[in-house]
């Protein structure tokens, strides 16, 4: 039998604490199992011991290991880690990289060790897009060269021992620094390919460029957006594992049309302007500053977008559709953070990431990790928010990653304010008891006896 009941009196446990009950059977002999905070899988020896509870139950990821902290970072800073798009870290979650301005910085949460693993030794350049492998053996970065006005793509396949430097060959360079706004995003795809789109000249046109997994480049090309934006400031780009699809969301500061989102089905040779989105993302706001959207697509399935709508300095939202636009569900979030999808600061849209079904996004003052239904339903795995052991500090980036065939999950974040970093969070799957009962107290599952 699976049932929730009340113990009330003194017995139960209040969500929010994990601990020892002296009541843990009913009187018919049932065994009570806690409720966590947030959802969890049953262990091993609970799947033996209720075999009636586990048939009932999904199949799904929870959180089964939080990260450990680093302590201080050695390099990054606040302005670094807030450019960053996306920071990157292993399928098992003990090794994260995080891009600061001309840097790479590593951190082994094995060793307890962290590293520079790559300088390029000009501190004008800026980093604008990171990802990696699940194994960690193919890492792939966009950086700004400053000294000669152009977007380079630097790829590792041995673990990132060297990096090999690949620069456009179909623009003439950028002229202009890249450091108020996010110029593209680099992917490393499940065959450990890379691909990237990155703007090089505040135009309609952009850089689509496919390197092999040894590193090798096998596709430059130029594509154009259907574009009736004046000078755009920021592009990003999301793709499926397949490029059966590819999103990209692009804004500019002024005009009257300031943000759009597009998809593509031919790796960017024709162009589908988002339409019917719910928020109306395109129109500029009373006070003239506009609003910006973001919108990332899933690894696996092209007919799920999550679209992250900001309105600069005062509040944002977020919708996602599972059939590619033509319906949407608002991404409402129980608990604590029920009303808080809100990050004030130009960054707040920066960091929205969605991973086999998975989505990080930023809420006040942390980071949220969901899970997003068939059904249209949002578990809540895990709220990081404002650390007790240092005054202040909140999260600002969110690394995920998942094995080929989605049975793994590693994650690690790091912190704002004096760059903490948290590295060795896991993911696992299994039979998972939802977090749907968050918020009531004094509350367990009743599972079938032994």
């Amino acid at each position: 039998m699976v049932d929730s009941t009340s113990l009330g009196g003194g017995g139960g446990v209040s969500v929010g604490d994990i601990v020892s009950t002296t009541r843990t059977t009913t009187e018919a002999g049932n065994v009570l199992l806690p409720l966590f905070p947030y959802g969890r899988i049953l262990s091993a020896s609970e799947l033996t011991a209720y075999p009636l509870l586990a048939a009932q139950l999904d199949e799904r990821f929870a959180i089964t290991r939080f990260p450990i902290t680093f302590g201080a970072s050695i390099g990054l800073t606040n302005n670094e880690i807030a450019r960053q798009e996306r920071s990157g870290v292993t399928v098992d979650g003990m090794y994260f990289e995080q891009p600061d301005d001309y840097r790479l910085m590593g951190y082994d949460a094995t060793t307890g060790s962290q590293s520079q693993m790559y300088s390029s030794g000009n501190t004008s350049d800026e980093s604008i897009s990171y990802d990696m492998s699940a194994d960690g053996v193919v890492r792939a970065f966009l950086w700004y060269d400053a000294s000669a006005g152009l977007i380079r793509m630097y790829v590792s396949v041995n673990s990132g021992a060297s990096y090999i430097s690949h620069a456009s060959s179909v623009t003439s360079g950028v002229g202009w620094s890249p450091a108020y706004g996010q110029l593209g995003s680099v992917k490393v795809l499940d065959d450990n390919s890379v691909v990237a789109i990155f703007m090089e000249n505040q135009s309609t046109s952009i850089n689509y460029v496919k390197v092999d997994s040894a590193g090798v480049k096998q596709l430059d090309v130029l594509r154009t957006l259907p574009l009736s934006l004046a000078n755009p400031a920021e592009m990003r780009a999301d793709f499926t594992d397949d490029l059966s699809k590819i999103v990209v969301s692009v804004y500019t500061g002024s005009g009257s049309d300031r943000s759009a989102i597009f998809t593509s089905t031919d790796e960017g040779v024709n162009w589908t302007r988002l339409q019917g989105f719910p928020v109306p993302y395109l129109q500029i706001t009373s006070d003239g500053s506009g609003i910006t959207a973001v919108a990332r697509i899933d690894d696996k399935d092209p007919n799920m977008l999550v679209v992250f709508t900001g309105h600069a300095f005062t509040q944002s939202g977020a919708h996602y559709t599972l059939d590619g636009g033509t319906t949407w569900f608002p991404l409402i979030l129980k608990g604590s953070y029920g009303s808080g999808l809100t990050q004030s600061g130009a960054n707040m849209s920066t960091d929205i990431m969605l991973r086999n079904r998975h989505c990080a996004l930023n809420i006040d003052n942390g980071h949220m990790l969901v899970y997003l239904g068939d059904d249209g339903v949002v578990e809540e795995l895990g709220v990081f928010n404002a650390d007790t052991n240092y005054s202040g500090v909140i999260v600002n980036s969110l690394a995920l990653n998942w094995s080929a065939d989605g049975t793994a999950g590693g994650f690690a974040y790091t912190t704002e304010s004096n760059d903490y970093v948290r590295v060795g969070g896991q993911l696992t799957k299994g039979k998972y008891i939802p977090a749907s009962l968050q918020g009531e107290v004094n509350l367990k599952i009743v599972a079938d006896a032994p």
